[in-house]
């Protein structure tokens, strides 16, 4: 079981840097939010999983990295929204 919790943080920090590096062009964001809420789900399930098993891991913990990366997108896609408001450009 430890292993099996340990590759799903492996493939958690993969796909949320997937969706980090998705939002370097305009036309990726359109595929970046999408995998970032995949990547939020096997986080979320990463998580859970070492929880409830009590998985001591290193001082970093991978959900944790991995929730700032899947969350990339959204914040990408906040700035652009007040940076557009505050230049008083309608949407």
């Amino acid at each position: 079981m430890i292993k099996s919790v340990n590759i799903l943080g492996g493939v958690s920090i993969f796909i949320g840097l997937i969706a980090a590096l998705l939002c370097i062009t305009p036309f990726g964001i359109f595929y970046a939010v999408p995998t970032g809420f995949v990547g939020f789900v096997c986080t979320t399930i990463y998580i859970g999983l070492n929880t409830r098993h009590q998985i001591n891991t290193k001082t970093i913990n991978p959900g944790i990295i991995a929730l700032v990366l899947n969350s990339v997108p959204i914040v990408y896609i906040l700035i652009g929204i007040i940076a557009t408001k505050l230049k008083g450009q309608p949407l």
